[in-house]
């Protein structure tokens, strides 16, 4: 039987937990090389774990890496998800993803 969407975020949020995200890296774009997209909660939870240890420079690599293999944020269910957070925690994370939100001329409204 080999992996599928529900096996490799299983995995991967696994690995978040426990901050493995070198691993989290390799299984993710590993997911993706076998042409299975991850879903919103997936990725925001990598790009969140990422942030929380302080690794900003390697979460938008990663997210560069991704955008590479043809990757793209849905813009409305960052949107959601940040919904969800404080303040604090959405102020960084909007600002990882500033540059998608230039690109497009958006703008998070919280």
């Amino acid at each position: 039987m080999s992996p599928n969407a529900y096996t490799f975020t299983v995995l991967v949020k696994g690995l978040v937990k426990d901050r493995w995200l070198p691993k989290v890296r390799k299984y993710l774009l590993e997911m993706m090389g076998r042409g299975i997209r991850p879903n919103a909660g997936t990725y925001l939870t990598v790009f969140e774990a990422y942030l929380l240890e302080q690794k900003v420079d390697d979460a938008r690599a990663l997210l560069k890496e991704m955008r590479a293999k043809g990757f793209e944020p849905n813009e409305k269910i960052v949107r959601v998800n940040l919904g969800k957070r404080d303040q604090v925690f959405r102020g960084i994370f909007y600002g990882f993803f500033y540059e998608l939100y230039v690109q497009r001329s958006l703008r998070l409204n919280y």
